[in-house]
């Protein structure tokens, strides 16, 4: 009886490179039907924030750090904050201080999550200094980058600054949004749209 200790065959690199660009345009269309159902549905998400949470770039850079620790991660509230500028429910002001609030709102939750996991670990303790790392890079990375920003977006340096999408992709990406979005907004509330989105 003879052993094959060959390794197991593996996919071609051809393939592997298609698979990981398919997963990688997916994710792309996902985030973007993400933005577009939160945006959508961005003026009913703002009915469940405190009154007169957002009117200040104080108050709006809380509501992200609160909004994050509440979901548990700053992506969806960072995708929220522009989805309130493209809406223009929010200046770019204070969708900016949201989206620096749910960084340091996100490291705040590696840092509670590392502390559960250290409580109930029996050894290879670890975490609340993973957490803590966290916390301390995305402070020293976030807060100064916080006065910079408002004082670039204060004092209207920014304002010529425009990005766009290329017209040839533009009018493909539209449609195939358009039409996952009209879907949805004939099943869901506005508010659903938006905590789907999210």
């Amino acid at each position: 009886m003879t052993i094959d200790a060959s390794p197991p065959s593996r996919r071609p690199a051809y393939l592997r490179v298609a698979r990981l660009s398919l997963l990688i345009l997916l994710s792309l269309y996902l985030f973007l039907l993400s933005l577009e159902l939160i945006k959508g549905g961005a003026r009913s998400l703002l009915d469940w924030f405190p009154q007169n949470a957002v009117h200040t770039s104080r108050g709006a850079l809380g509501m992200g750090w609160l909004f994050s620790c509440i979901v548990l991660s700053g992506s969806p509230v960072a995708a929220t904050a522009l989805a309130f500028l493209d809406s223009e429910i929010l200046d770019p002001l204070r969708s900016f201080s949201m989206v620096i609030g749910s960084r340091l709102g996100a490291s705040f939750v590696v840092l509670v999550v590392g502390l559960a996991y250290d409580l109930q670990a029996r050894r290879d303790k670890g975490g609340v200094y993973v957490g803590a790392l966290a916390l301390i890079t995305t402070a020293t990375v976030y807060v100064p980058a916080f006065f910079l920003g408002y004082a670039l977006l204060d004092g209207g340096w920014l304002e010529g600054l425009r990005f766009g999408i290329p017209g040839w992709l533009k009018s493909p990406l539209d449609w195939a949004l358009d039409r996952a979005v009209c879907e949805l907004q004939g099943t869901l509330p506005e508010w659903g749209e938006a905590l789907l989105g999210v």
